[in-house]
């Protein structure tokens, strides 16, 4: 049975948010525009629509000694299933996890939220980036496993479909320094995770070039097991740039095989952070999953959370999002993966890198029992 919602209107802008009291903001001598919503006009949730919605957003923090945190309450008015969040700036104790789960609780009811951060250095409340993915509802009973990376770049979870196959939500952070800067203080992200690199034994590590090998590795794995991709990332680089574009993102997308839906249904490559010029938060997805996409868009400054980056959404058909692949092939004698790239009809060979079949290093793994499926898919 579908979750019955009530009608909400969506005008955060207009009675809660700050869009239409500031009308710009400013950084040193720098003045910056508010950012207006792209894409699809976002629409009403209905007491029985079918159809998930996923958002992702950087919110430069959780919410502490609130009521009720302000990204939860943006997720509730908004009507979002499954969120994504990244730099929660929060060391995910166990006494932070839960009462985090109890907020989900008390507003959502059955939920499950998966949380990442790097191992905690002190009793301070603060943890430089770190990323969170939330589920409630329906598809709460479709998660398979779940994982978390150990140094708070990124976590998972899978969703079970029909035929042996689903798909695995990704929420990630990729810091924006690169090797070479000299801008990192110590107490940042990046320096946070070229730390926990060399510990590891990585000679000269380069935190944004790793989390792209790393997501690889981990995407590859799961393909290997019948889960198609969803990505949501705040990748601090945009990759369709007319100058300076993010070269090693653009063939990050080459190599696993991701599409980027906003830009090829609308061909618009809008900035997403207030400080900015440029697209860097993004939601990739498998080839496969497109077709379910029923809306996508970014909303404007502070209309989700209130954060200097825009929260980007996709409506998907949830019938056709878990169904699977009539015909699909089986794994050859050689050891070889072919995966369907469209509905059962033409099949495609396998990028190079899905014939690993080795799954990510540091990954904790989180696994459930007996999977209840919603009764449409029985």
């Amino acid at each position: 049975m579908k979750v019955q919602r009530r009608p909400r209107q969506h005008n955060r802008a207009n009675t809660r948010g700050i869009q239409t009291n500031i009308n710009y903001h400013e950084q040193g001598t720098s003045r910056y525009d508010n950012i207006e919503p792209s894409g699809d006009t976002l629409r009403e949730r209905g007491e029985s629509d079918n159809y998930i919605r996923i958002a992702f957003q950087n919110i430069r923090g959780i919410t502490r000694n609130e009521d009720l945190p302000v990204e939860l309450d943006a997720m509730h008015e908004l009507g979002i299933d499954i969120m994504g969040m990244s730099e929660t700036n929060c060391p995910w104790t166990p006494q932070s996890r839960t009462e985090y789960d109890l907020f989900m609780k008390e507003i959502f009811g059955p939920s499950r939220t998966i949380y990442s951060s790097a191992p905690a250095t002190s009793d301070s409340n603060y943890q430089p980036g770190g990323t969170l993915l939330t589920i409630h509802g329906n598809s709460v009973g479709r998660i398979a496993a779940s994982g978390t990376d150990p140094w708070g770049r990124f976590c998972w979870t899978q969703l079970r479909g029909r035929r042996d196959e689903g798909v695995v939500i990704i929420s990630a952070y990729r810091v924006c320094q690169s090797q070479s800067t000299t801008t990192a203080g110590p107490y940042t992200a990046y320096q946070q995770q070229y730390t926990l690199m060399r510990e590891a034994g990585i000679v000269a590590p380069d935190p944004r070039q790793q989390l792209l090998k790393d997501l690889t590795s981990l995407i590859s794995s799961q393909r290997d097991a019948g889960f198609r991709p969803i990505l949501m990332m705040d990748a601090n680089g945009d990759y369709r740039a007319s100058s300076n574009k993010d070269k090693s993102l653009e063939q990050f997308l080459v190599d696993n095989n991701l599409g980027d839906p906003f830009y090829e249904k609308f061909r618009l490559n809008p900035r997403t952070y207030a400080f900015g010029s440029r697209r860097i938060d993004y939601i990739f997805t498998d080839p496969v999953c497109t077709s379910s996409i029923q809306s996508i868009g970014y909303l404007g400054t502070h209309q989700g959370a209130f954060s200097d980056h825009c929260l980007a959404y996709i409506d998907v058909d949830e019938q056709m999002l878990f169904r699977g692949i009539l015909n699909r092939p089986v794994k050859s004698l050689e050891g070889d993966h072919n995966f369907a790239s469209g509905q059962g009809t033409k099949i495609s060979r396998a990028p190079q890198w899905a014939d690993s079949g080795t799954c990510y290093p540091h990954a904790h793994i989180q696994t459930r029992g007996e999977l209840h499926h919603p009764r449409s898919d029985r």
